[in-house]
């Protein structure tokens, strides 16, 4: 079994900086990082949201339904007298 997982939610600092989609910030915030264009450090982890985003087909056996097989009525065997009582339970008035 392998599962896969994307965060919804960041915190950085205490704050909430990426949650619903969207990108949450504060002027002054944040710093400067030097990075070359095309990073990977930044750029894989957006290509690894891609990749576990994407559906995957599972390949399964096709299904071929037996004659012998049926499916049982689970209520066939069970009888129940019928009452008749008002909402709130019997009432001892009599006219």
């Amino acid at each position: 079994m392998q599962v896969h997982g994307v965060p919804e939610t960041t915190i950085s600092r205490g704050r909430i900086v990426w949650a619903d989609g969207k990108l949450r910030t504060v002027q002054g915030a944040g710093r400067f990082i030097p990075l070359a264009p095309d990073s990977q450090i930044v750029f894989s982890s957006v290509d690894n949201r891609k990749k576990t985003m994407e559906p995957v087909r599972i390949e399964r056996a096709p299904y071929v339904p037996t004659p012998q097989e049926e499916i049982p009525d689970a209520n066939a065997n069970i009888v129940k007298p019928r009452v008749a009582v008002p909402p709130g339970g019997a009432s001892s008035i009599q006219f």
